[in-house]
This record gives C-alpha cells, sequence and structure tokens, in this order.
C-alpha cells in the first residue's frame, strides 16, 4: 500500500509530499525498510544525491540483499563517474525489477569466465537484450568487442534494431529479441550469457574510450543522400536540422522552440514520432515557415529508414529519446535536450559533452524547471556554428 500512495503521489506532481509521509513513517519507525528507499528514489529525483546515497546505503546495512539499494548506488556511482563500482551495482536492476528476457536459456554467466585465462576465446556466448530500446542502442557499441575476443556471439535485440547492425561480420548471428530458444542455444553450442549492458564491466570501465566506437550502426547511405537532396531541394535551404520534441515523460511544447526554429538558413526536419503533425503545422504556419514531416519514414515501426532520414540531416536536436541515442551513434552532430536533473547516463551535472556520443552536446534545463533560456544558448549556438560555416565556406 505503501508503494502505490508513494506512487499517486509522484503522478500527480506531489514529490515533496511524498517526501514528507516516508520522512514521517521513519520517524516512527527508522527501520522501516521500504519507506527509506522510497524516501531515497525521491531524493535522487530531487537532485539530492548525497542525502539519497547515505540512505540507500543504511538499506543495504540492514539488508544486504536488497536489489533496489544495490542497483540505486550503481546508478550514482555511474552518475559520478565511478565505472567499475557502477557497472557492479547496475548488474542488479533484474532483480531489482527491471523486466528479465521472455525465455531462461539455462547458460551460465559469462562473468565467471572473465579471470579465467584462454576461456573467452573458447566462449559461444547468448546476448540477452535490455528492456527499453534507448538503452540497447547506447549498449549495442560493445558487440563488436565481445564479438572479437569470444568464439562466437548469438545476440537478442530490439527487432527493429537488426538491420542495423552490419550483418557482414563474422561469429555474429542476430536474433529478435524472445526468439532465441533453448533449443537454439543447444544447436549453437552456446556456453555462456550476459545481458547486453553488462557487457559495460569489461568493455565500459574508461570514460575516456566510451565513445572509440561510434559510429557503430550501418546505414543506407544512397537513401540518406536522397533524402537530403530532396529535402533541401524542397525546403530551399543550406542545411537541415531533424528536431524532436516529445517522448515518453519528457516534452518541450514546439512553440518553446521558436528561438531555434527562426535561426536562418535552417531548413527542419520533423522526427517526431506519434501524432505530432499538427502542432508541427501550426507552430511554421505561425511563422511563415515550411518544415517536413516525411510520411514515407515512420519512427517508430522502420528504424532502418529512420537512420538513413537522420542521417541526411546536418544536425539533430532532440531531447533524450530515440532519435537523439540514434544520431549519437551514427556520428551524427547531435544537441540532447535533458532536465536539469537528468538520467544517470547523462553524468555529472557539469557536463556538456557526452563520453557516449562524441559528436554529441548536452543543453539541461534550467534549475526553475523552464526552457526558455536554453532555447536562447542553443539558437545563438546553432547560428555562430553556421555563421562559422559560412565563412569557411567563403574562404
Amino acid at each position: 500500500m505503501l508503494t502505490l500512495g508513494i506512487e499517486i503521489l509522484r503522478q500527480l506532481g506531489n514529490s515533496e509530499e511524498a517526501a514528507n509521509y516516508c520522512a514521517r513513517i521513519l520517524r516512527l519507525d527508522p527501520s522501516h525498510r521500504e519507506a527509506r528507499l522510497h524516501l531515497a528514489q525521491l531524493q535522487a529525483g530531487a537532485g539530492d544525491f548525497d542525502v539519497a546515497e547515505a540512505n540507500f546505503q543504511r538499506v543495504l546495512q540492514a539488508h544486504p540483499d536488497d536489489a533496489k539499494a544495490a542497483f540505486s548506488l550503481g546508478c550514482l556511482a555511474l552518475r559520478r563517474e565511478n565505472l567499475v563500482a557502477g557497472w557492479s551495482g547496475f548488474a542488479c536492476r533484474f532483480e531489482a525489477g527491471l523486466p528479465l528476457p521472455p525465455i531462461d536459456l539455462n547458460l551460465s554467466p559469462l562473468s565467471l569466465l572473465w579471470d579465467q585465462p584462454g576461456e573467452m576465446q573458447k566462449a559461444r556466448v547468448a546476448v540477452r537484450p535490455e528492456p527499453g530500446l534507448k538503452d540497447q542502442l547506447m549498449f549495442l557499441r560493445w558487440l563488436t568487442s565481445l564479438r572479437q575476443e569470444a568464439a562466437f556471439v548469438t545476440a537478442e535485440l530490439d527487432p527493429r534494431l537488426i538491420h542495423l547492425v552490419d550483418q557482414k561480420l563474422t561469429r555474429l548471428s542476430l536474433y529478435p529479441t524472445g526468439s532465441l530458444t533453448a533449443e537454439d542455444a543447444d544447436d549453437l553450442d552456446l556456453s555462456a550469457q550476459i545481458a547486453l549492458g553488462d557487457l559495460g564491466a569489461r568493455y565500459g570501465r574508461d570514460m575516456r574510450h566510451l565513445g572509440d566506437a561510434v559510429p557503430y550502426l550501418q546505414i543506407d547511405r544512397q537513401r540518406a543522400n536522397a533524402f537530403r537532396h530532396d529535402y533541401l531541394q524542397a525546403l530551399r535551404a543550406e542545411r537541415l536540422i531533424g528536431i524532436c520534441w516529445r517522448g515518453g515523460d519528457m516534452a518541450i511544447p514546439l512553440a518553446d522552440w521558436l528561438p531555434v526554429l527562426r535561426t536562418e538558413g535552417f531548413g527542419f526536419i520533423s522526427l517526431q514520432a506519434g501524432p505530432a503533425q499538427q502542432e508541427l503545422h501550426d507552430v511554421f504556419n505561425d511563422l511563415g515557415m515550411s518544415a517536413i514531416r516525411d510520411p514515407s519514414i515512420d519512427p517508430q515501426s522502420n528504424l532502418r529508414g529512420f537512420a538513413a532520414q537522420i542521417a541526411a540531416v546536418d544536425l539533430v536536436i532532440s531531447i533524450d529519446e530515440v532519435p537523439a541515442h540514434l544520431a549519437g551513434a551514427l556520428g551524427v552532430p547531435t544537441i540532447c535536450l535533458i532536465p536539469h536533473v537528468a538520467d544517470w547516463r547523462w553524468f555529472s551535472a557539469e557536463r556538456t559533452d557526452s563520453p557516449w556520443y562524441p559528436t554529441m552536446q548536452l543543453y539541461r534545463q534550467s534549475a526553475d524547471g523552464r526552457w526558455a533560456t536554453t532555447m536562447q544558448q542553443i539558437a545563438a549556438d546553432v547560428q555562430a556554428l553556421a555563421d562559422q560555416s559560412g565563412k569557411e565556406g567563403g574562404a
């Protein structure tokens, strides 16, 4: 019941009241495990990371097997760029409640072989999928490293991603999520398994090299060139910017993007999934401008075409959603808009770059929850970049 009550308060935007409720319970019973966990999660969500960490530690000291506390501490360690400790805690995510792969393959954990000389070279590995598309996109970079080290790799991926992985790679077989069975594992003589994100504990231990694999997705370059030619011609523009403004729990109304949309010399391509056509039409109509929402591309079902479309633009400006991660993985210049208190993957609040994606810059929401100042800064930076490119082109 406590969890339900806390969740209702959070959904209503009353996180402060939810935290106060947990604090009142803890004053009466300092050992109340669930209340302390919820309080720590609420504190982390508000950006009070030191206090949250102390509360997660108290839970773990009293209950060393608490996966939620261990996972949360792992995310806090990753946020602080302590990758070794971070991946250790991150490995508890499935025990903490994230959805497991649908089929149990009855294989040993690959991590048991990491410290055994020569065993990795003989391993035939099943890579199990992460539950979210963004995580799969981000962690996919490590498949090549594993393939180079192991004897054979079979990976389960969101079926939309399979066409973006180089099918010519040897010793690599790809299966849509949920289609790899125990019988398949026997037929392929697989000997070990690991979740895609857990490869970070072996290949993601150095901040300086997280982005080394970029670009690590393949695209239809001919189709991308055709998109670019058609879009430039239709918009009579010199350069193209792809934009995504809504998705998941995050949305920045397109009307708030006006400083960016008024930037001279650019045509705009909607990378927005879902029913956003009317909003796109209304905002650009008020500006006396046109934007393209290409009906031949469905960003939700056809990532192969969507990747070619993203590769056709000069810059992607997107909230923390699939278009930003896809652009980053392709090496396309990207501006990623993130909340004031952002996800662990963007590391410390002082960062304006992303070690995951060398061509990405981070722009954060201001502390008051508004985007106006951020959008004005993006507009100024994009215009300065365009002006500099124009000078170099005319030199």
